[in-house]
């Protein structure tokens, strides 16, 4: 008797019967599907019962999907779930900024039922396969900053964050960075820690990895100029860094989720 319970999917949806529709899908591959109408309610369900899987509407009144990643994506129990966003929105900016916010994939309204399944399989397993990995190593506890400093720290790591972001390719060193930010390298390393739960590097690594899947789902780009935009000099050290993370080559991540690439050898 097999004892290994389904996966276990939130949706998140302001609109009743887009959740009714969503359902049915799912539930036909025996998914266990809970609902909420709103960030919030989605935020508490999860945390009461955490899903494998999240698949959050981009437009909702009150809290959107942009918000509502984030609420998740803040909280220390909940931040590693992976997020899809359901848009009826083409444009891209959209998309860019609901990965911005932390979702790993985005499915278009209305719905193929083959294309979401597809998308929810891939995440799945990329999500298993990562799990240990994705565990944020365990530092000292970091007494707090003094009053009046916080706001001070929260913008030094965003400005770090998005100086790798935009020198993903080549980033600079932990030195240099802390230099062109206007702090010591050992500040920002305690500051990145406190704010951010990871090391500089290994939070970049992490961005890395989702830059590819970004690209590898919606772009036809080949895998050497996916890994040159991500810092790898060759397909081939990008394959091995991708499969190392989540267990499947950047070709096999494609095929998964249904993208048609002619592609270079690994």
């Amino acid at each position: 008797m097999n004892m290994i319970s389904s996966p276990s999917i939130l949706l998140i949806d302001d609109d009743p019967k887009q959740i009714q529709s969503l359902a049915a899908i799912l539930r036909q591959h025996d998914y266990r599907v809970f609902a909420a109408l709103d960030g919030r309610d989605g935020l508490a369900k999860a945390a009461a019962k955490p899903p494998d899987l999240i698949l959050v509407d981009l437009y909702m009144p009150d809290i959107d999907g942009q918000a509502t990643i984030r609420l998740f994506k803040a909280h220390p129990t909940l931040q590693h779930i992976p997020l899809i966003c359901l848009t009826v929105s083409h444009q891209i900016d959209d998309k860019l900024s609901a990965f911005e916010a932390g979702a790993v994939d985005y499915i278009t309204k209305p719905f193929d039922p083959a294309e979401v399944i597809a998308r929810v399989r891939v995440h799945l397993r990329l999500h298993q396969s990562g799990s240990p990995r994705a565990e944020p190593e365990r530092v000292p506890e970091i007494p707090p900053v003094p009053e009046g400093t916080q706001q001070w720290s929260e913008r030094l790591v965003s400005q770090a964050q998005a100086i790798l972001l935009r020198e993903m390719s080549s980033p600079p060193s932990l030195g240099d960075l802390a230099h062109r930010i206007g702090t010591t390298q050992r500040h920002l390393s305690h500051e990145f820690r406190r704010l951010v739960g990871t090391a500089v590097y290994a939070w970049l690594r992490e961005e890395r990895h989702r830059e590819a899947c970004f690209r590898l789902l919606h772009t036809s780009q080949q895998l050497n100029q996916i890994g040159q935009h991500i810092g790898y000099q060759s397909a081939a050290a990008f394959t091995n860094a991708f499969r190392a993370r989540f267990g499947m080559t950047p070709s096999d991540y494609r095929r998964a989720a249904g993208v048609r690439v002619v592609e270079d050898e690994e």
